[in-house]
């Protein structure tokens, strides 16, 4: 090919025209992709950002206690909480957005014959609620004053509708994990512990 002809359109032939207008069209088409990809994502993060997680994320720290530091940690909690800077501080055996481990040793009253669910369960005290902003639907929340509260259960709505409850069903019926039997005393408003693409 002779350059300074082509640049100057003196070379003209079916086939070059018609890759010409190949790339001026693919540039076309990959321009609108790369434009529309750039709002997908921008309105998916904006989405991500607002979405309410039915907790309070903002200033949110979670510590993972190991060893001689977990079995200290109700001193560890005192001294936290005599900080002005802290608002408030719980205990919790997992983290509240990664919860990846589920059970299907849980038994409730009024299951049906061979009915079974599949569970996330964590272990936390009577200041979680408060800590993370969580709302109850229904019930009250644990009260250390109560010993029985030891063995009580918070369900959250979905796995109340699971176990075939009403919304006030759900408070006083009796749950079992594992070995441990309680009774529901409260129903929790549905918070994501998951990614968004996981159902509740």
């Amino acid at each position: 090919l002779q350059p300074m002809k082509v640049l100057k359109g003196f070379f003209k032939t079916g086939s070059g025209r018609f890759f010409r207008r190949t790339l001026v069209v693919s540039q076309f088409v990959f321009s609108i992709t790369l434009v529309v990809g750039a709002i997908v994502i921008s309105r998916q993060l904006t989405f991500v950002q607002h979405m309410n997680l039915g907790f309070d994320k903002e200033q949110l720290i979670f510590l993972r206690l190991k060893n001689q530091q977990f079995v200290k940690s109700t001193l560890l909690k005192s001294d936290l909480r005599a900080q002005s800077s802290i608002l408030n501080v719980a205990l919790t055996s997992h983290n509240l957005i990664d919860m990846t481990g589920s059970t299907h040793g849980v038994k409730w009253e009024g299951q049906p014959s061979g009915g079974t669910l599949s569970l996330c369960h964590m272990n936390i005290d009577s200041d979680f609620l408060e800590t993370t902003g969580m709302s109850l639907v229904a019930g009250r929340n644990f009260d250390p004053a109560l010993s029985s509260d030891s063995t009580s259960f918070l369900i959250n709505e979905t796995a109340a509708k699971q176990m075939g409850w009403s919304t006030h069903e759900a408070v006083g019926k009796g749950v079992q994990l594992w070995s441990t039997s309680g009774t529901g005393v409260g129903l929790v408003k549905h918070f994501n512990f998951r990614p968004m693409s996981d159902v509740i």
